[in-house]
């Protein structure tokens, strides 16, 4: 830390702007993600269900075999129709690429099963259905409702698979609106003495099921007398449930609360006994005031599961709006958020963020009455060829999947060579290596934080290889990556690794770091930070699809961002990050940037800020900058507040702006003073900008620029395309 300067990457102290533009010249329009089409979605569903056929055993259901839990969801669809819920049903289906393991059904008080389990059985899912709400709990002990169970049981039975079954789910009477709550808490016993009679019955029916005995949450908390007096005894559960919402100050609700405080006495009830257990239904409403609050419910939700409720072995969401609305597409925030919970390593998925369709268009966010069409790049696959690895083809010390990676790494000198083993090596691998040591992965080797291990490599050691491995779901924390050397502990070289869905960055740089190739993409803040490293180069990688879910883009976020040090970054694909592709801040200095392709990042493709010294030549720069931000930001390259800097040779199209510089006054990092001088753009190629200005400098403070060495020579505008 250099005397007399906040911690570098700090971030700013409450209520002033980490940097200053983002305070002027905004014209009122907040900052908003990229625009997303309106879908219909219920929540992915991943692995199998294993079921007990409980009317031939009395004992419970074993645990999934497979080590993810399961995902299910009831959707309301346009109407109470089946039809109308399977179409939903397909429609994410269609989205996620992927069938859903568990589908939600109710069946009203004394109708019959309906059409939707059975189209589930059809299509691949495991039935839920939900029923008994609305029956006397006394009268069905007494056998009074016997005919109508047994024409229940009947069709249940006719489906011939095992199915989940979910009596009387809630001990406060009917629930006309399920998570709003209503009516006098039925008395225990009868409770407890229907439940028993329904089983009994359905057992004698021959029905392949097993019993999800699920209350709401709050009662095992201690509501409505608390969960012992509900409990049927072990011998008639198969899986202990709850149903818990967060409903914000919705109809009455107490206010906003997060998975973990809904499910913590649940978690611990349950986990008391031998049961499986299940989330039955859950659900969040949006946060009026905070319109990223929703997203963030979802992603805090599959955190806690991952780290703190193993146990948990199956979800299912419930999607319906109404006097409190929890489907996920209330906003393009949410549904972002709720894709990343469906697709979380914790039910088997990859991590993955939800992309717009084919047909996504994002209209203008300019004050000019050009309307932009975008086209969706984020799935087309990266144009960089992939970068070989150097490791033998045999040799080192095998670390598996089963073995701790830092103790077998421990057990070995400095310069040891190991060989990752093919296959997932989940919530076991997190080294400290030593000087000169070198990690090849076998082709597979995927490194599994799950959302607990901070980082998968780190520490001070020299000359470290990392070859050819996936690193995926770390929790590092803020401003860390999930590969975190120290700042000096130099001599790095990173070849062909991915580092993917990590909670900050996938990497932090170290000095004279090599990173040759991988990808570093959908990280939850950004690709790469650059740690204050000096002598970093970057050739041949990605950085794509980076996030912006902990801090704002006026902070930090996109593709790469470095300050203090001396980067050179060639031949990189950087393209649809949240908040800008490359970003220079802080004192930068001999930058070179040269021969990447920029394109479909939010905020500038290149933003060079309050630094010096640096070279952005023969760039291809595509389509940034369409965030909102107005002014002279928004630059296919933006230089703000700094000096000697040449760009030429660049090729850009339909950026907000095409390539400008900025003045404002920048006293917060000095010395050295931070003017924009010597700034020389020439012999670039400039076509069809989106926004009100083309290319050229401005100040907010009164600058005369005609006392700096500013100069605009050779350049080519036009209106027509040139990508």
């Amino acid at each position: 830390m250099r005397i007399g300067r906040r911690p570098r990457h700090a971030a700013p102290p409450r209520l002033v702007p980490r940097h200053l533009h983002v305070a002027r010249h905004r014209r009122g329009k907040p900052w908003r993600s990229r625009a997303f089409v309106a879908v219909t979605l219920v929540l992915a569903l991943v692995g199998s269900l294993t079921l007990s056929v409980r009317a031939l055993s009395p004992r419970p259901a074993p645990l999934q075999s497979s080590p993810t839990a399961s995902l299910g969801a009831w959707v309301s669809g346009d109407s109470s129709a089946p039809a109308s819920q399977l179409a939903a049903t397909h429609q994410l289906e269609a989205t996620i690429g992927r069938k859903l393991a568990i589908g939600h059904s109710f069946v009203p008080w004394g109708k019959g099963l309906g059409s939707l389990p059975a189209a589930n059985v059809a299509e691949g899912r495991t039935p839920l259905i939900s029923f008994g709400d609305g029956g006397d709990p006394s009268g069905v002990a007494k056998g009074s409702y016997d005919a109508y169970l047994r024409s229940l049981a009947r069709g249940v039975g006719a489906l011939g698979r095992p199915v989940l079954l979910r009596y009387v789910w809630t001990v406060a009477g009917p629930a006309r609106d399920a998570p709003a709550r209503r009516g006098r808490p039925w008395s225990g016993s009868a409770v407890v003495a229907a439940w028993r009679h329904v089983h009994d019955l359905f057992a004698s029916q021959g029905v392949r099921g097993s019993w999800v005995w699920s209350p709401d949450a709050e009662v095992f908390a201690g509501a409505w007398g608390g969960v012992n007096r509900y409990w049927p005894g072990e011998g008639y559960v198969d899986w202990i449930g709850a149903d818990g919402f967060n409903a914000g100050t919705c109809d009455g609700g107490s206010g906003w609360t997060d998975f973990a405080t809904i499910f913590r006495a649940f978690y611990a009830w349950g986990s008391a006994r031998t049961k499986p257990l299940i989330v039955s239904e859950t659900g969040t409403v949006e946060d009026p005031a905070d319109p990223g609050r929703k997203r963030a419910w979802y992603l805090d939700a599959a955190r806690a599961l991952a780290e703190s409720m193993p146990r948990i072995r199956a979800v299912v969401y419930f999607d319906q709006g109404g006097r409190c609305d929890w489907r996920p597409q209330t906003s393009a925030p949410s549904l972002d958020g709720f894709v990343r919970f469906a697709r979380d390593p914790f039910f088997g998925g990859s991590g993955d963020a939800y992309q717009p369709g084919p047909s996504t268009t994002s209209t203008s966010t300019t004050v000019a009455p050009t309307t932009t069409t975008r086209a969706p790049t984020t799935t087309v696959p990266s144009t960089l060829p992939p970068v070989a690895s150097q490791c033998a083809a045999s040799g080192g010390v095998p670390i598996g999947t089963g073995d701790n990676a830092q103790s077998v790494a421990s057990a070995h000198g400095a310069g040891t060579t190991y060989l990752v083993k093919a296959g997932t090596h989940l919530r076991n691998f997190s080294v400290q290596p030593k000087s000169g040591d070198t990690f090849c992965g076998e082709p597979g080797a995927v490194l599994e934080g799950g959302r607990s291990l901070q980082s998968a490599f780190s520490g001070r050691a020299t000359n470290v290889t990392l070859d050819s491995i996936t690193v995926q779901n770390y929790n590092t924390g803020r401003q860390r990556g999930a590969i975190q050397p120290d700042t000096h502990a130099s001599g790095w070289t990173v070849r062909n690794v991915s580092a993917l869905h990590n909670y900050w960055a996938g990497l932090m740089a170290a000095d004279g770091m090599k990173i040759l190739g991988g990808h570093y993409n959908d990280n939850d803040q950004m690709g790469i930070g650059g740690n204050a490293a000096t002598g970093v180069v970057l050739d041949g990688a990605e950085l794509a699809r980076n996030h912006l879910l902990h801090d704002s883009c006026d902070f930090e976020g996109g593709g790469f961002k470095w300050d203090v040090g001396q980067v050179t970054i060639r031949n990189a694909h950087v393209h649809d990050n949240q908040c800008r592709g490359l970003w220079a801040d802080i004192n930068a200095h001999n930058a070179l940037i040269e021969n990447n392709l920029i394109e479909n990042n939010q905020a500038e493709g290149v933003f060079y800020e309050i630094s010096q010294d640096a070279v952005i030549r023969n760039n291809k720069i595509y389509r940034n900058g369409l965030d909102g931000r107005n002014w002279y930001w928004g630059g296919g390259i933006t230089v703000a507040s700094s000096f000697n800097v040449e760009v030429y040779g660049n090729r850009l199209s339909g950026n907000y702006n095409g390539i400008t510089g900025t003045q404002q006054t920048r006293t917060e990092f000095t010395p050295p003073t931070h003017l924009l001088s010597g700034y020389s753009v020439h012999d670039n190629l400039i076509c069809a900008i989106a926004g009100e200005h083309a290319t050229g400098v401005i100040s907010d403070n009164g600058t005369s620029f005609a006392t700096r060495a500013i100069s605009f020579t050779r350049n080519t505008i036009q209106s027509a395309t040139c990508q």
